[in-house]
């Protein structure tokens, strides 16, 4: 960086609230040369300018000076869209200098966001760089920053850099590290409720207070330096640079849209720098310093031509001393110092640069200890290492630095991907591990790197699970003395070493502390304890185990065991392992012995037979604990008792439905025979198909049941005593009879004449429906009206119906048993159908011969019945037939309306009407004159077969537009009452669908077939009744005219003359036969296409229009088939 070395002097000076001052005495070049450069080694040329002087308006250009203010830039140039003589402050003063005739800049537009500029202030001039790059601090101020127009509106301005050997250009007054242009608007402090901050770092400060922002950097528009709202930091404008190449620049200002609300920039005087570089200074200070012990490099790119001597500065001496040999763009240092470079040009012309390095404190890190840590069950040679529990050994003692870790050492040298979580870091490699700790100054990047082992300690493999520690409460008083020693041996298994402590929780066991203080007698009433097992490492592994208190093992008593006396003698045998299971309810520990003592039973001694043989007696049982030894004991009365006494029961009988033999009998309905009426609670009857089945008690029955063989079963009954268990066993006899096997009648019918509702019907009717196939008998038929069967019915012969329907039951029972079958017979009163009488029976004469049709009499069915479909519908051609029901019409779906007797048409015709009941036993004729369906044969329109309908095809494609409605007279033949509709199919002419609009174009080409419908739609023929007629469309071909007729010239004086229009009769043929067509010519156009008053001597006409005249010709066909025509 540039530096200006001044002997020290003590300057005492009082600051006041000053103001800038402007001289706008200098020229361009002065102000180029002389302040913003102040270089004379600078080579820069063609000085030019612009501002509102060269338009009759103010000057917007000029030199600052700081004048003792707060200013920031001593002196300078100022550049302003208003006139620079109102630039210093107070900010008293809101300028909009400058009006419209004070033009813009086409430039600054060019290379920025703005539009339509006015009061445009620039400079420009040439330079050639000695570096690689140019740069130079300014200033933005403006009036827009009044806390509302930032948020929307900003002027102008532009640092336009331009090579002029590559034609690039570039604008430098860019946010800083963006290609983004300064605005007022992307610089701002928040504006509350209107905008956010943008960018606020670069923005100094309001030049008046207060604002609405508080947070915003406000001074008291009476001490502002300037007289502008608002002003940025100063900020630098830099641009790479080709050296040697001739460059311009231009530096321009500017109102955007207007001319109101002045903007300014502040250019720093010589600090427009063409010359070298040598970068920032690296000082511990600013945090860039590089390390001790390091090589540094500085300098700036060779350049043919140019010669370089290095200098170090002499504190002492207070001069730059020469570095002898130093003579190169570059040099490496590792010596604190101010570095200068002095560069001469070929023209003998010399630029110099310095830059401070310094060099900052190299830190350096302590050996730690190996860090050991302790592998968790199942000892895999990886645990959990806290890093960090290293850092004070690494530190040792220097606080300014940071220690982080890494796995690899050229991680750690290069600072890459350092370990994420060094307090739970897992190593790598089982059992040990390396890592590297790099140990950084804060400040700098200065470092040491020191490595740290890793160490995996197994922790104690003891036994796990371990068994509880049981003792026997033989006081049973709950509390027992337990060595907890006693568990050491099972708990160390093989391992060596090993130290124990016990305690009551894991918290205490994790901690080592509390501990059981005596653990060869801990008194206890049972609970569960923690072992610590630490080994010589300082690694420990807890377990646990339960304390026991083995009290009198939990089973059941047996207080008796009862068994029955099957032969009577008083005497049985006894099972007595038969009442383990239950004494010991589940538990596989327990062990259970019998005893004819209580004191045999405690001591284990004289164990009775088993099988035992007993009257009965009290004997004693021990039950006693495997594993603890613990046991108790309770006695056990032995009972003989005798079985229950039974009786057979009469046989069950069953009446089957299906005669198949087999049924469903409900077994219960013996058990009061069984016990002979006993009510005792204790007594339970069950029923089994096998005698052994009843031994044993498996295998009951259910009731109901159905048997299994045939007509005659046996089963067998044990009645058991709940309270002894015993039982005896009987049998039941099962008998399934015979049930007359009748068949259902079908319904008994009987039309009501009267209309009461109530008929006479004879119930005997049906018998033999009901008893149709049976054999044997007698058989006993009665009747009821209940399903009860309590309301017989006395007279079958003569029994009037009570409802309607009505269902009677019907009994029929076998006189050489008890068995009677079921079933119900429906009694229906019908009344007489309801008839409609229907509309005449219409159809068209499209048929021969005439006056006859095919009637389909059936479709008026659902008019004659109402659509009741229980009513059945014939046809008769008498009211006699339709009476008795006799000849009916044989098919009435297709039916002709002729005499039946002559065959000849009967046109109109009566047919008459019989109706009947689904079942048969109503119908109705229509008394007394019958019931009638007219026939009619309707006559049809009387058409004429039209000719085809003609049109010219203008263009020959094959299709034209027809005037179907032209044909309409021709087809009704005269008759008023037809209507004529015309269809491109035979279908939707029949239907009267799709009737085609007149004209109508074709769709097949050159000739189509059309069907015309003629319809009788108008009194006196408006019976509905149609034909269809074919209608052949043609499109005829036109003739086709050239598009252009060579023109008849003629040269006379007085601009007419008489032409032979024939001249030209080839080429309006167009190829077409002359004799097939004929050329008329025509003085109008409507004439022309009319036809009319064509040109009488075509072959000597004389023009009526000088000096041009338009003749229409007409060529027409002379065939009467084809009389098209085409006009041009």
């Amino acid at each position: 960086m540039k530096k200006l070395l001044l002997l020290p002097v003590l300057l005492l000076s009082f600051v006041g609230w000053s103001q800038i001052t402007i001289d706008e005495t200098l020229t361009t070049q002065q102000l180029i040369e002389d302040v913003l450069i102040q270089n004379s080694c600078a080579t820069v040329s063609n000085f030019q300018q612009s501002t509102g002087t060269d338009f009759g308006q103010g000057n917007g250009i000029g030199a600052f000076d700081q004048n003792g203010s707060s200013f920031p830039f001593a002196e300078g140039i100022i550049l302003s869209s208003g006139f620079v003589v109102n630039a210093p402050g107070p900010n008293n003063t809101l300028h909009s200098d400058g009006g419209f005739g004070w033009p813009g800049d086409p430039d600054l537009e060019a290379n920025t966001t703005a539009t339509n500029t006015n009061n445009a202030s620039w400079i420009s001039f040439d330079f050639v760089p000695f570096d690689d790059q140019i740069s130079f601090d300014f200033i933005m101020a403006s009036e827009e920053y009044n806390d509302n127009f930032e948020c929307t509106f900003s002027d102008a301005f532009a640092f336009i850099l331009t090579d002029q050997v590559t034609g690039t250009v570039q604008n430098l007054a860019v946010l800083p590290g963006t290609a983004i242009p300064i605005e007022v608007t992307n610089i701002r402090y928040e504006v509350i409720g209107q905008c956010a901050a943008i960018n606020e770092e670069y923005f100094e400060q309001y030049n008046f207070d207060p604002v609405a922002n508080p947070a915003a950097p406000t001074i008291p528009a009476a001490n502002a330096p300037i007289d502008f709202n608002g002003q940025t930091v100063a900020l630098t404008a830099m641009g790479p640079v080709i050296s040697g190449n001739n460059y311009n620049i231009k530096l321009v200002v500017a109102d955007q849209g207007d001319s109101a609300l002045d903007i300014a920039v502040f250019l720093e005087a010589g600090s427009f720098s063409l010359g070298i570089d040598l970068g920032d200074d690296l000082t511990i200070m600013a945090g860039n310093a590089p390390c001790e012990g390091e090589d540094i490099e500085i300098g700036i790119p060779s350049e043919p031509g140019d010669t370089y001597q290095w200098f170090v500065y002499n504190p002492v001496t207070m001069t730059f001393v020469i570095l002898p040999g130093e003579t190169d763009s570059m040099i490496t240092v590792n010596t604190s110092g101010t570095y200068q470079l002095e560069v001469t040009k070929p023209s003998g012309c010399s630029a110099t640069d310095e830059v401070v390095i310094e060099f900052a404190p190299q830190p350096i890190a302590g050996e730690p200890d190996v860090l050991p840590a302790c592998d968790e069950l199942p000892n895999d040679g990886f645990a959990e290492f806290d890093l960090t529990q290293r850092d004070v050994q690494i530190q040792n003692g220097q606080m300014t630095t940071t220690v982080t870790y890494y796995e690899t050492f050229n991680d750690a040298l290069n600072d890459m991907t350092p370990i994420p979580n060094p307090t739970t870091y897992i190593n790598m490699v089982q059992g040990f591990d390396t890592v590297w700790a790099r140990l950084q100054e804060n400040s700098f990047d200065c470092f040491d790197i020191v490595s740290l082992d890793l160490l995996v300690n197994d922790s104690p493999d003891i036994t796990d699970p371990i068994t509880d520690l049981v003792v026997c409460d033989n006081d049973q008083d709950g509390v027992e003395s337990f060595d907890l020693t006693s568990k050491e041996d099972e708990i160390q298994n093989t391992l060596v070493d090993i130290s124990y402590t016990y305690h009551n929780s894991l918290a205490d066991a994790n901690n080592g502390t509390p501990f059981i203080a005596n653990p060869t007698a801990y008194v206890s009433a049972g609970e569960l304890i923690w072992v610590r097992a630490e080994n010589i490492a300082g690694c420990f592994t807890v377990g646990t185990f339960n304390l026991v208190i083995d009290l009198v093992p939990e089973f059941v008593e047996v207080p008796e065991f009862i068994r029955c006396d099957n032969d009577g003698d008083g005497i049985e045998e006894f099972d007595l392992n038969t009442q383990n299971a239950t004494i010991v309810d589940g538990d596989l520990d327990l062990s259970v012995t019998y005893h004819p003592t209580e004191q045999d039973a405690m001591d284990a001694t004289n164990l009775l037979d088993i099988p035992y043989t007993s009257t009965g007696e009290v004997i004693w049982v021990r039950v006693e604990s495997n594993s603890r030894g613990c046991y108790g004991v309770f006695s056990m009365e032995l009972i003989v008792v005798e079985p229950p006494e039974i009786f057979e029961p009469d046989p069950l009988i069953y009446c089957d439905d299906d005669n198949d033999g087999f049924g469903e009998f409900m077994l219960t309905d013996a058990d009061e025979q069984v016990v002979n009426g006993n009510p005792a609670g204790n007594l339970v009857v069950t029923y089994h198909e096998l005698f052994v089945d009843a031994q044993n008690n498996i295998g009951p029955l259910d009731s109901p049941y159905e048997n299994i063989v045939p007509f005659n079963q046996i089963i067998y009954v044990r009645l058991t005593d709940i309270a002894t268990g015993c039982y005896s066993i009987t049998t039941l006899e099962l008998i399934v009879e015979e049930t007359p096997q009748i068949s259902e009648p079908e319904p008994l019918e009987e039309c009501d004449d009267d209309g009461d509702g109530v008929v006479i019907f004879n119930l005997t009717d049906s018998e033999a429906q009901i008893l149709a196939g049976l054999t044997g008998g007698p058989y006993v038929i009665n009747y009821f009206e209940d399903p009860a069967l309590t309301i017989p019915i006395a007279n079958p012969l003569n029994y009037p119906n009570i409802t309607n329907p009505q269902t009677i039951y019907v009994t029929v029972g076998d006189t050489n048993n008890i068995c009677v079958a079921q079933t119900e017979l429906v009694l229906i009163v019908n009344l007489p159908p309801e008839l409609n009488q229907p509309e005449p029976y219409t159809l068209c004469d499209l048929t021969d011969p005439e006056d006859v049709e095919v009637f389909d009499l059936t479709s008026r069915i659902p008019e004659i019945t109402g659509n009741d479909p229980n009513i059945l519908v014939t046809f008769y051609h008498s009211f006699a037939d339709a009476e008795s029901g006799n000849n009916p019409i044989a098919n009435p779906t297709a039916y002709m309306n002729l005499d039946p007797l002559t065959g000849d048409p009967e046109n109109p015709q009566d047919i008459y009407i019989r109706g009947e009941s689904a079942s048969g036993e109503c119908e109705e004729v229509g008394a007394p004159n019958g019931l009638v369906l007219e026939l009619r044969v309707e006559n049809i329109p009387d058409v004429v077969e039209p000719t085809p309908l003609e049109v010219c095809d203008v263009d020959n494609d094959g299709f034209a537009l027809f005037p179907l409605t032209d044909k309409d007279a021709e087809i009704a033949n005269g008759d008023p009452s037809i209507t004529v509709t015309y269809h491109e199919t035979l279908t939707d002419a029949e239907t009267g669908m799709f009737a085609l609009t007149s004209p109508y174009q074709n769709i097949v080409a050159n000739m189509q077939t059309v069907y015309a419908r003629a319809l009788y739609s108008m009194e006196p023929n408006d019976n509905g009744c149609y034909k269809v007629v074919e209608l052949d469309l043609i499109a005829l071909p036109a003739p086709q005219l050239p598009l252009d007729i060579e023109p008849i010239v003629k040269c006379e004086e007085g601009g007419f003359a008489v032409f032979d229009l024939t001249e030209r009769e080839e080429e309006i043929l167009n190829g077409l036969n002359p004799l097939s067509f004929v050329v008329t010519y025509y003085e109008d156009i409507l004439d022309a296409q009319s036809g009319t008053s064509p040109i009488a001597v075509p072959t000597a006409y004389t023009n009526i229009v000088t000096p041009i005249q338009t003749i229409y010709v007409r060529v027409e066909g002379n065939n009467p088939t084809n009389m098209c025509a085409a006009v041009g």
